[in-house]
């Protein structure tokens, strides 16, 4: 496979998890922070789940695909990974085996998750635990302040459309601002980051932008 990290947006779609084993609880536990919009298919299950999370303690049949639109299969059992698989391909879901990436249709990375910031990580099935152990070092690289940072600069942003035209400089400008605000971990009142903002931008040549 080729693999190329695109970002989809799954709000309003269904997604099954076919296991219940320690493969299964792990996808689990990183899909739940994304989406609650989540069917577990199991006879048996080593973990507990949230109650607003749909379980079927049973083994996954033809009936149980009906309003999936993506499934992650984890049965620890290759017959069974397999037959799942097949079912699912046959009504066009997409899925993700575990361990068998050459029956899948994505990967299933690595994750980091730091409010809207997201990090995948894969290699491919080759390494899991190098994947893992970068997708720890990127954990450890950003700062806790960092889903505040983002949410600031996206209300800056707002205000530079339509104030700032040319495109460049308006993303120079947020630029310098994000490095302001991780060097004070966003310790920073509205006040002095609006007038630290245009000091900067100033530079630019660009006067006044806040109060208009």
């Amino acid at each position: 496979m080729v693999l190329f990290p695109f970002f989809e947006d799954i709000e309003g779609k269904r997604i099954a998890i076919i296991g219940g084993g320690y493969a299964a609880k792990e996808k689990f536990f990183k899909l739940y922070r994304f989406t609650h919009n989540l069917t577990i298919v199991a006879p048996e299950m080593v973990f507990a789940v949230p109650q607003d999370v749909e379980v079927k303690k049973k083994i996954f049949a033809a009936p149980d695909a009906e309003g999936i639109d993506i499934a992650i299969i984890a049965t620890d059992n290759d017959t069974s990974d397999r037959f799942a698989c097949q079912l699912c391909k046959n009504k066009g879901i997409r899925v993700h085996v575990v361990g068998h990436l050459e029956m899948s249709d994505f990967d299933f990375p690595e994750l980091s998750k730091k409010g809207d910031l997201v990090v995948g990580v894969t290699t491919g099935d080759k390494s899991p635990a190098a994947s893992a152990y970068v997708r720890g070092e990127v954990d450890k690289m950003i700062p806790d302040c960092m889903e505040a940072v983002i949410k600031r600069l996206s209300e800056a942003s707002s205000l530079l459309d339509g104030v700032v035209e040319d495109e460049k400089q308006r993303s120079n400008v947020l630029g310098m601002m994000f490095d302001y605000l991780i060097e004070k971990n966003n310790e920073v009142a509205d006040e002095e980051f609006w007038a630290e903002a245009e000091r900067r931008a100033a530079g630019m040549k660009i006067n006044s932008i806040w109060d208009k």
